[in-house]
């Protein structure tokens, strides 16, 4: 090994100098050209190592590196140019030029299959085109995105800001959305609810959850794509709330249930307002159906709309239905017809009108006087809807002020005839004349009394709850019953003790006949004021039932008859004081 070693380094050969003379010209011009080549060809691989590191993302890198070991050879091949031109090592520079001639034989192999590679690269005005789509598409995507996420801000916005809760429910019905106002109307705040499931502890009210859960199926089976209703549901707190629900479910191209959104709004106190007033309603129907007044409501031409049995009872027909539709003008008599008009147009103008005069007329024809009066009926907006009417047969009322005023005339009539009589005689007629001062006197007080018992009659309302015993009366009551304002009558007991005695036993008859029978109840009694005073008062009522269950509340009217009553008594003792006096005249009066 070592005589071959001698044999490479120490040959008998002679420096490649000789082969040039040692021209100094020579020499020197082969080592500055194989010297700027070995350091040219060492820069260049130096600067693709960087290269390479620099691009980790470049393609075929390994080419580069294996080019660059190439280069390396090839320039190392060109220092021993310059060593052998002094020592003559012509087996080490074979070596390095067989190495070398390995490395370009492996690169010019491995370059062939590695050119078609390359030439499928994208140029660079392909890259360039390609980095301009590419740029526009992130610019697009980017605006895409700023679009979405405005607009999920929106959505937000607007979830959070709804009067209407929001919740969402994955394909595991596990909460994935739960808005501010979901915590507003049920109370769990958002953190105690998200990926937990609704049923996991009481939620919907129990007798409304197979109503649910059927409401549900029928969404989740796709029989139905939304669900719209009521139930009722618990809150955090335990109480139970009336909601209005919006179900809808989504489902992706493979038919697999993606979520579930629902609304929720919170109708608990419109519910009760609704069943509030269908209560107000069912008790104020009843105080219009046992008024003793007609009550009747008609649109701007006149044309009878609604109006309660008294109506056409008060007209002579069975029913409200015979009546309904015809125009208010034809039941008034033809010679009144101008003037109701008139009215007609005071009402649309004024508002109201009250305790007008008519003649109407029967359904066969006959006639009777009423009092009407009337008030206009505007919307929201205060435009003229309806005028609503309340009429009152006041026959009998004007019955008795004709007998009276006859009566007056009658007696006007006999007492200047006996005044002129009692002028012809002596002096003897004095007592006479006395008597005759005395009945007036006693007839003006009777015309006094006579004009309080006209006066207007009064009428007062009434509600009696028979299980607490709790009566209600409208205002007015205390006046009508000859009480001092703000006395307590809240009781039965207490009405009944403001009867007169004789007639506690046929009210409370008349109340237990109702109660039994279901008919409407209906009596004339006295009150007896504290003052010593007896009035007489008419009442009307009706008894109120719950469904499969007795009465639990009537409800009705009472109205001071006083008058009437004391109508019928004045005209007899007029009668009686007239003949009296016919009687103790000493002349006949014709």
């Amino acid at each position: 090994m070592l005589a071959l070693l001698t044999e490479w380094f120490f040959g008998p050969f002679i420096p490649h100098g000789h082969c040039y003379l040692w021209k100094p010209g020579l020499v020197g011009l082969h080592i500055v050209s194989d010297s700027l080549i070995a350091l040219t060809y060492y820069s260049i691989p130096l600067t693709l190592i960087y290269f390479v590191r620099k691009r980790r993302d470049l393609p075929f890198d390994w080419i580069f590196l294996l080019f660059s070991a190439f280069i390396i050879a090839c320039g190392t091949t060109h220092i021993l140019e310059v060593w052998t031109l002094w020592h003559p090592d012509y087996w080490l520079s074979g070596f390095i030029k067989a190495i070398t001639a390995a490395i370009s034989l492996c690169t010019a192999i491995l370059l062939v299959p590695l050119i078609p590679k390359a030439l499928a690269l994208p140029s660079p005005a392909q890259l360039e085109e390609a980095n301009r789509q590419l740029e526009q598409e992130i610019k697009e995507r980017t605006a895409a995105e700023t679009n979405l996420q405005l607009a999920l801000q929106q959505l937000t916005f607007h979830i959070e800001n709804s009067p209407l809760a929001v919740i969402e429910l994955n394909n595991e019905f596990r909460v994935q959305r739960w808005s501010q106002q979901a915590t507003n109307i049920f109370g769990w705040q958002a953190e105690e609810v998200l990926n937990q499931h609704l049923d996991e502890g009481p939620f919907v009210f129990e007798e409304d959850l197979p109503r649910v859960q059927q409401d549900m199926s029928c969404l989740l089976d796709g029989s139905k794509p939304y669900i719209f209703g009521t139930n009722r549901n618990y809150t955090k707190d335990g109480s139970v709330i009336d909601c209005e629900w919006y179900n809808s479910a989504l489902w992706n191209q493979s038919g697999e249930l993606v979520s579930i959104l629902s609304l929720a709004l919170d109708v608990t106190e419109r519910t009760r307002a609704e069943q509030a007033l269908k209560t107000s309603e069912a008790r104020y129907r009843t105080l219009v159906e046992t008024s003793p007044d007609a009550i009747g409501v008609s649109d701007l031409d006149g044309q009878l709309l609604l109006c309660n049995r008294q109506s056409a009872l008060l007209h002579g027909y069975e029913s409200e239905t015979d009546i309904l539709g015809l125009n208010t003008f034809k039941l008034i008599a033809p010679q009144d017809r101008s003037r109701a008009a008139e009215n007609f147009q005071k009402i649309l103008t004024q508002g109201s009108i009250r305790n007008v005069e008519y003649t109407l007329l029967k359904k066969d024809g006959s006639r009777f006087s009423a009092e009407f009066s009337g008030s206009l009926i505007r919307d929201a907006q205060g435009n003229p809807q309806a005028i609503i009417g309340v009429l009152r047969d006041i026959t009998e009322r004007k019955s008795a002020e004709d007998a009276l005023k006859q009566v007056k005339e009658d007696l006007a009539v006999r007492v200047e005839e006996r005044t002129a009589q009692l002028q012809q005689v002596n002096d003897f007629l004095l007592v006479e004349i006395q008597e005759r001062r005395l009945a007036e006197e006693a007839l003006r007080k009777s015309e006094e009394r006579l004009k309080q018992a006209l006066s207007a009659a009064h009428m007062a309302a009434w509600d009696w709850d028979m299980f607490s015993d709790r009566l209600n009366w409208s205002d007015g009551a205390e006046t009508l019953l000859g009480l001092v304002p703000g006395t307590s009558i809240n009781t039965y007991d207490a009405f009944l003790n403001c009867l007169h005695p004789e007639d506690r036993l046929a009210v409370t008859e008349a109340v237990n006949r109702t109660v039994e029978t279901g008919t409407d109840y209906e009596v004339e009694a006295r009150i007896f004021w504290p003052d010593g005073t007896i009035r007489w008062v008419a009442s009307k009522g009706a008894l109120l039932r719950n469904i499969n269950s007795p009465g639990v509340r009537m409800t009705g009217t009472v109205m001071d008859i006083t008058r009437r009553k004391q109508m019928k008594l004045a005209l007899e003792r007029e009668h009686q004081q007239l003949q009296q006096i016919i009687t103790c005249a000493p002349v006949a009066i014709a």
